[in-house]
């Protein structure tokens, strides 16, 4: 049987609710999940700080 290729999306330390360094963190990873889609990939990976800090607010998650 042949093997599939798999294709990985990675990125890593989106610091999702960091409002002051980067506030725009929310937008940038909705924008690498889309592209994992739009580019035929298989997956994403994430590594890294997903939040910015141990307490999610409710608005964050």
């Amino acid at each position: 049987m042949p093997s599939k290729k798999l294709r990985l999306i990675h990125t890593s330390d989106t610091h999702l609710g960091d409002v002051t360094g980067h506030p725009q963190s929310a937008d940038a990873l909705t924008a690498v999940v889309d592209a994992v889609s739009d580019n035929g990939g298989d997956m994403l990976l994430l590594v890294g700080d997903i939040f910015d800090n141990e307490r999610v607010s409710d608005d964050v998650l």
